[in-house]
Order: structure tokens, then sequence, then C-alpha cells
């Protein structure tokens, strides 16, 4: 499937101001890209060396490409990943007090229905191998010439060892808490 008009794509990385230094691709300049999933050149390289996962979906949210990082960090051959949409009841997505996220508010399917950028949004997502791996997912949205949205660009780093050392240090934080309660206790009642 080629998409015939110009898609506005200068991916100018802007760290965001987290613990995490999440980037978001922004889309800027004019550069014709006739067909998503057929990337050749240095451009497909880096996309697929990238450290960070990046799907490229069309204007319904069916995702088009999909880099390696996003096929390691998902569990998803490419070839099911580009079967996929980003409001499909596959995604499994919770947050870490264990609240489900709806489908409906995972960044690529916000970013494609409010016309703007999402970032930031740190989530668990079920793998199909069972497997919870946390990622810190970004989406903003493509534009065509005329200024409609012609796709939307997702990008996320695994997170998994940060969420667990987080979820580590809070542990040993309610420990020492009831542990200091517990002396103070002991020490009232002298």
């Amino acid at each position: 499937m080629a998409i015939e008009q110009p898609i506005r794509t200068d991916f100018s990385l802007n760290p965001e101001p987290s613990e995490h230094r999440s980037a978001l691709f922004s889309v800027e300049s004019n550069v014709n890209i006739l067909a998503f999933e057929q990337f050749s050149g240095p451009f497909s390289t880096l996309l697929d060396e990238l450290g960070m996962a990046v799907i490229l979906s069309d204007n319904s949210g069916k995702i088009l490409r999909a880099n390696k990082s996003a096929v390691r960090i998902l569990g998803i051959p490419e070839e099911v990943l580009t079967s996929l949409k980003h409001d499909d009841p596959i995604w499994q997505a919770i947050l870490e007090d264990g609240t489900a996220v709806p489908v409906s508010d995972l960044p690529g399917v916000r970013a494609l229905r409010e016309g703007r950028a999402i970032a930031g949004l740190e989530f668990g997502i079920v793998r199909p191998d069972g497997k919870l791996t946390w990622i810190l997912e970004s989406a903003a949205p493509l534009r065509n010439e005329q200024g409609a949205i012609t796709g939307v660009i997702v990008t996320f780093p695994e997170v998994t060892s940060t969420v667990k050392q987080r979820q580590a240090l809070k542990d040993l934080s309610d420990k020492f808490q009831r542990e200091r309660d517990r002396a103070n206790e002991a020490n009232r009642l002298k």
C-alpha cells in the first residue's frame, strides 16, 4: 500500500524531562515516503538499529512498519505486528498500580483521535508469551501538506528494569517505615 502524499517527517529528537529521558519524534519537514512498509537504504537501517522501538501506522491505526526493537520488546514478529491496529484488543496494558489501561487511552490511538502528540505514558504490556514488559510510550500524528493526518509514529524504550528498581525501592521504604514505627512504639511503651 503506497502513500502518495508527502508526509511531514523530520525526526528531530526532543528529550522529555523525565527520569527515563524518553524521546518523542516531532514531525516537521517534508519528505516523500512512497510506502511505509518498503523503507530502503540508510533510513531503513537507522530505523532498524535504533535501541528504541518505532512503529509507523496509517491514519486508521493499521501498523505498516515496526523496527527490530519493537519486535523484540513486544515479542511479536513484524509480520504479525503489521496485521494489527493500535486499537486492536490484543493489546493488554496496565499501570504500575495494576489498573488496566483501556486500548482507547494508548498513545497511538489518542494521537490519531486527538491530532496531537502524546508523550511519556508508562505502562506494562502483556506479551504473547505472558511476560509483562514495561514501556514508556509516546506517539505523534503524521500530517500531509494540507495538514490532514496520514498516520502516526509511536516510539518507546523498554523500562522494565527501571520499574522493577522503583518497585523494590518502594518495598524497602515501606519496610523501613514499618520498622521505624515499630521502634517508635516500643520506645513509647518504655
